[in-house]
């Protein structure tokens, strides 16, 4: 009898602690399965994190990219929605300005010389003359002038009538000369260039010390921006013949 009650002890005793050791792996390896996976979770954090930053880095460097520094006048800078992009030294057809502007209030032909001829055409709150050339009857002809008294749509830049002059001023290149009087003009403010020597260059025109002119020339072509109570009330660009 005292055998048998010593060998369910000794069995008790065995079993008891085959458990704990199964329990000490179970828990061994449960905690390497987690220090895995949290080095695993921390190695995904930090990929994450670097992937965020390139890619934030990258759309830092697109908004710099996007930002334009004002630059001179050019006349490829002239734009009419819905008319060639090259509006320089380019036959464009009476109908396009036509269905752009609608009916002509007035048009009329004037001559040049040697009997060339030039066509102005006049419509709500544009008008522009084309340079036809000897033949009169053309029904396409080159810009010469430009003239933009419209509070919506642009011929430069985004800018129309009603805009202020320090719209203007922003948009293109200003090196902020101080104002002078000029044997030429009276007095003026230089935006930048010479107007003696450079083919490209702009100033302020001024009258009783307000300003009345935006004058950019760039290559003998002129862009003219009126001022009145430092705001655009007329927008002309003019090609010579």
């Amino acid at each position: 009898m005292k055998k048998i009650f010593y060998i369910l002890i000794v069995g008790i005793m065995i079993i008891s602690l085959c458990s704990c050791n199964n329990k000490k792996e179970d828990s061994s390896n449960n905690s390497t399965e987690q220090n895995i996976s949290t080095a695993n979770g921390i190695d995904t954090t930090s990929d994450s994190k670097e992937t965020d930053t390139r890619n934030n880095s990258n759309l830092d460097i697109n908004k710099q990219e996007e930002v334009t520094e004002p630059s001179r006048f050019v006349y490829t800078d002239i734009f009419i929605d819905g008319l060639p992009t090259e509006l320089v030294d380019n036959f464009i057809s009476l109908t396009s300005f036509d269905n752009k502007f609608g009916e002509p209030i007035k048009s009329e032909y004037s001559t040049l010389y040697d009997d060339y001829f030039l066509l102005t055409r006049e419509y709500l709150n544009f008008s522009l003359d084309l340079f036809l050339g000897k033949d009169k009857n053309r029904t396409e002809g080159t810009l010469a002038t430009i003239v933009s008294q419209s509070k919506t749509e642009s011929i430069v830049k985004d800018i129309v009538i009603g805009d202020s002059l320090d719209k203007v001023i922003n948009t293109f290149l200003n090196e902020e000369n101080e104002i002078y009087n000029d044997i030429d003009y009276g007095q003026i403010q230089v935006l930048y260039g010479d107007h003696i020597k450079d083919q490209s260059y702009a100033f302020i025109l001024y009258e009783n010390n307000n300003p009345k002119e935006i004058r950019y020339i760039d290559e003998q072509m002129k862009l003219v921006f009126y001022i009145e109570e430092n705001l655009i009330s007329k927008i002309e660009f003019t090609i010579p013949c």
